[in-house]
């Protein structure tokens, strides 16, 4: 009778000790994401060069054109490079 009772004791707090547990693992805390972000954009390249075109009466002109390249780094170590040409 008293090995029958240890036994159901033992049963019984096991049970709840696996209740708890099962409980806890819907209420871990989940690490937060927190998306790459632009740290450092840098010039790279900067080059001018001399264009021709033609107007309407197909005469020619020169006009110059800057082609600028840059850099972007980002939080997680990641870079883009990418280019921009303006008309100067």
């Amino acid at each position: 009778m008293n090995t029958l009772l240890i036994a159901a004791i033992a049963a019984a707090s096991f049970g709840i000790t696996a209740q708890q547990a099962s409980a806890s693992e819907y209420c871990y805390v989940q690490p937060v994401y927190c998306a790459p972000h632009k740290v450092n954009t840098c010039e790279v390249c900067r080059h001018t060069y001399c264009r021709t075109a033609y107007d309407a009466c197909g005469r020619s002109y020169y006009y110059h054109v800057t082609v600028i390249t840059y850099t972007d780094t980002y939080s997680n170590g990641s870079a883009f490079t990418y280019t921009r040409s303006f008309r100067s």
